[in-house]
């Protein structure tokens, strides 16, 4: 019995994706996970290769963007934080 269930999901499965349909639906799915997620984190990971190339990436680097309350947007707030504390410790080390 229970073959014969799990032989009709995967015939129904087989049939719905035959559209086309489901494609769209995860293409979509995956757009936006690209907007939201990737997009903002390449972002991140741009500005700390700028930061982490020299001493004067630190202070030339811009502020990440953290607009939101979402975990992305306290990370970049997080980030801008430490950026300037290091900032200010190269300043008071250097002089």
């Amino acid at each position: 019995m229970g073959t014969v269930a799990s032989y009709s999901r995967a015939v129904k499965c087989q049939s719905r994706c035959a559209d086309g349909s489901s494609r769209v639906y995860y293409s979509s799915i995956g757009m936006v996970l690209a907007l939201l997620v990737l997009r903002p984190v390449r972002k991140l990971a741009a500005i700390a290769d700028q930061v982490s190339g020299s001493a004067t990436g630190i202070k030339d680097a811009p502020d990440f963007p953290s607009k939101g309350n979402d975990e992305i947007a306290l990370l970049g707030t997080s980030f801008n934080r430490m950026r300037r504390s290091l900032a200010e410790a190269i300043d008071m080390l250097s002089s």
